[in-house]
């Protein structure tokens, strides 16, 4: 069997690798290429004694910095699958800054040329964990955001979220929002999202006209006796780009079958009754009728507040 046939196996059997384990697999990886003593009875694992576009690939889990370096300089081609192109996304959090400043060299090259369905799943994984990435830059995020809004991309990313039963759906759209691209999704997601609290989010954002995403962390000692370290997040926020009517919102968001979706609504009713004027009533109506009863007790706050009388 040849060398290229060789390590071209073994990045298709690592790309069938479930993401939700990459430092596992990453471990497993970075142990084979590095201990050739360990793999001395398997003569074709010594792929790495020759330069190959599948070995750079390999060695973008070496222990060495130097040749993680390397390897990342030398790609100039699309990923071989979403396991690898997520492998090459983490070394933005590399403990070694020559290794961050290469991946930011060559990922847009390496994106371009990768299939558009292996970025959005390697983009899914990033945004869900790039929270835990202490080493990860602003500049290195906002990269990232820039891709996801790619027009090649952000319909594929859409039609994800809001096709996903389970998953941190809500937690990456809020990173999205940080570009304008995303805003002329956000009436399709709160229509169409099959998780409620991603709709809720949807409707929130189009109410309010603003969307608010994490930006990163403060760390914070404590000044009590034990000192201890606390992780502050930070949030930015801005205006959107699209406007949809109000009325128009909460009409549709009060039909959706969730309460959660409901609640927002209210909240808004509240928020809101002085610019409701003649319609406030149709709403409040609908709210106070409602079967749950944290929507019903907001409906019976706005009747109350509508009504002028006194609420503690």
């Amino acid at each position: 069997m040849s060398e290229v046939r060789v390590l071209s196996d073994v990045i298709t059997t690592y790309g069938s690798r479930p993401l939700n384990n990459i430092d596992h697999w990453e471990r497993e990886l970075r142990y084979q290429v590095d201990n050739d003593s360990a793999l001395q009875s398997a003569a074709s694992w010594k792929f790495w004694r020759r330069e190959s576009v599948e070995k750079d690939w390999l060695n973008l889990c070496s222990w060495s910095g130097y040749q993680r370096e390397k390897s990342i300089l030398a790609l100039d081609s699309g990923a071989p699958n979403a396991f690898f192109l997520v492998v090459l996304l983490r070394r933005l959090n590399d403990w070694v800054p020559q290794v961050r400043c290469a991946t930011r060299k060559v990922i847009t090259t390496v994106v371009e040329s990768s299939r558009p369905q292996e970025v959005v799943e390697a983009l899914f994984y990033a945004l869900n964990h790039w929270s835990s990435w202490q080493r990860i830059e602003d500049e290195d995020r906002n990269l990232l955001r820039d891709i996801a809004a790619d027009v090649r991309f952000l319909p594929m990313i859409v039609e994800r979220l809001t096709t996903a039963t389970s998953g941190p759906q809500t937690l990456i759209l809020s990173q999205l929002m940080a570009r304008t691209a995303i805003d002329d999704s956000l009436l399709a997601i709160a229509q169409s999202a099959v998780v409620p609290s991603l709709r809720a989010m949807a409707y929130r954002c189009l109410l309010e006209r603003k969307v608010r995403w994490r930006s990163g962390s403060n760390l914070i000692v404590s000044k009590d006796y034990y000192r201890n370290i606390i992780v502050e997040p930070c949030y930015e926020s801005r205006d959107i780009s699209v406007k949809t009517p109000l009325i128009e919102l909460l009409h549709l968001g009060l039909e959706d079958k969730s309460s959660i979706v409901r609640r927002v609504i209210a909240q808004t009713v509240i928020r809101e009754l002085d610019i409701l004027g003649n319609e406030a009533q149709v709403f409040i109506t609908k709210l106070v009728g409602d079967s749950a009863p944290s929507v019903r007790e907001r409906g019976q706050f706005a009747q109350k507040k509508l009504a002028g009388e006194t609420i503690f």
